[in-house]
């Protein structure tokens, strides 16, 4: 993750974690226009924080900001120790430091979310219309294999990103989240990445 970037180091016993923000601002010195999160990487969501990072890169010039939370890979028991659910992060937790002081009280035109789950197919939510994601589930089908299926969220629930307490709907007005299961993310994550960055290229 290329740009200006602050990184801490969080200790629970012998589990360790790391918070980290990028910034990429645009040739006028903003940087509010593309929201990334990765709030489950390293061991609770394989690979998110690699998709974050490499999609902050792709969309840089347009002016981005990148928020993951990374507990050490190295150490499974770091995910149980510092995996928070959306809903519950906030820049008030100690662990969050750089949320609060750099991405908590500011607004962004669009925001993407990375996140892991057991289930066998990739689900498409946030509270972008199903307009707008229709043609990402569409793209991602052509580029996986027949056996990972991508659904879009229709209905609000615990996965589908439609809650207003979901840390990026706090954020940002129009959201998308990208749930994935595990070989989505550990053989085909730069071809996700490739088709939700191809979304995010082009001006409105």
């Amino acid at each position: 993750m290329h740009g200006d970037v602050k990184q801490k180091t969080y200790s629970k016993g012998q589990a360790r974690a790391e918070e980290i923000v990028g910034y990429h601002p645009t040739s006028s010195g903003h940087a509010e226009k593309i929201l990334i999160l990765a709030p489950h990487a390293g061991s609770i969501e394989h690979n998110t924080g690699k998709q974050a990072e490499h999609l902050h890169d792709e969309v840089a010039f347009r002016g981005v900001t990148t928020w993951i939370f990374r507990a050490d890979p190295d150490n499974p028991d770091a995910g149980n120790e510092f995996g928070v659910p959306t809903k519950e992060i906030t820049g008030e937790m100690p662990q969050f430091d750089l949320l609060e002081k750099y991405v908590e009280h500011r607004s962004f035109y669009h925001g993407i979310s990375f996140h892991g789950w057991s289930e066998d197919y990739i689900l498409i939510g946030g509270q972008y219309s199903k307009e707008w994601k229709t043609p990402i589930a569409e793209d991602l089908r052509a580029v996986l294999p027949g056996n990972i299926n991508v659904e879009i969220a229709t209905e609000p629930g615990y996965h589908t990103a439609m809650s207003d307490e979901n840390i990026l709907n706090r954020l940002t007005d129009n959201s998308l989240q990208i749930t994935q299961p595990y070989n989505a993310r550990e053989r085909y994550w730069k071809d996700i990445i490739g088709v939700i960055g191809m979304h995010y290229t082009e001006d409105e």
